[in-house]
C-alpha cells in the first residue's frame, strides 16, 4: 500500500495495477487508426497491461481512441556479460485512458492501456 502526504494528513491508497511498471528508455512509435505515424517517444514507463509516454501536445491522442504502436525493449545479450545487447520489438493495440500536465505545455502525459496484455519476458 502506498502512502501520500498531502499537509498534514496522510492518505493510504491502495496499489490498483496489476504489472510491474519498468523505465522505459526505448523508441515507442504511435500510429493512428489510418496508420499514419502520430508520434515517436522514448521516455515513460512500462509493463504487461500498458505505457506511459510524454509526447508533443500537439501530436497527443485523444482520451478514448485507440492506437497501434510499436516499441523495442533493451535485452542482455549472453555474450554480453548482462549489458544489454539487442533490442526486442513489440507491437500491439492501446487505448488512451488519460492525458496528464507534464509542467512543460509544449508536452502531454499520455497513460494508455494494451488492449490484450503483453506478456513481456522479465527484465
Amino acid at each position: 500500500m502506498k502512502t501520500h502526504a498531502k499537509g498534514s494528513a496522510r492518505l493510504r491508497l491502495k496499489e490498483r495495477r496489476r504489472h510491474r511498471r519498468h523505465a522505459l528508455i526505448c523508441p515507442v512509435t504511435l500510429f493512428g487508426p489510418d496508420e499514419e505515424m502520430l508520434v515517436t517517444s522514448g521516455a515513460g514507463n512500462l509493463s504487461d497491461g500498458g505505457v506511459y509516454l510524454s509526447v508533443p501536445a500537439d501530436a497527443a491522442p485523444a482520451v478514448g481512441a485507440r492506437v497501434d504502436l510499436t516499441f523495442c525493449v533493451p535485452r542482455p545479450d549472453e555474450a554480453s556479460a548482462g549489458r544489454t545487447g539487442r533490442l526486442e520489438v513489440f507491437a500491439g493495440s492501446a487505448r488512451v485512458l488519460r492525458q496528464d500536465d507534464t509542467g512543460d505545455q509544449a508536452f502531454r502525459g499520455v497513460a494508455m492501456r494494451f488492449q490484450r496484455p503483453m506478456q513481456l519476458p522479465p527484465a
